[in-house]
């Protein structure tokens, strides 16, 4: 079963959707799996995040003042380290 085409060409194996690769493993198994690493890194990502983000904001919107100057401006630094190292890289 080494190299099998996808299922829709000719002489491929139905069970095989997107065929196999050279060591006869199948190609639509391996990127559900990759898939779905990439999908749980990237939402547990945005869940520590989150976890973080909102107490903190919350607290710096309640006490106000200096406290909320303080946490602006570190979520402004946060923000703009992206661009910045676009920018540098290009």
């Amino acid at each position: 079963d080494a190299e099998l085409p996808p299922s829709c060409l000719q002489g491929s194996d139905p069970r095989f959707l997107l065929g196999t690769d050279a060591q006869g493993r199948d190609l639509f198994s391996a990127i559900l799996y990759g898939t779905r690493i990439s999908l749980l890194v990237g939402v547990l990502a945005v869940a520590i995040q989150a976890a973080i983000g909102v107490p903190l904001g919350l607290f710096a919107g309640y006490v106000g003042g200096r406290v909320d100057s303080l946490v602006t401006r570190a979520a402004d630094v946060q923000l703009s380290l992206s661009t910045l190292m676009m920018a540098i890289i290009a």
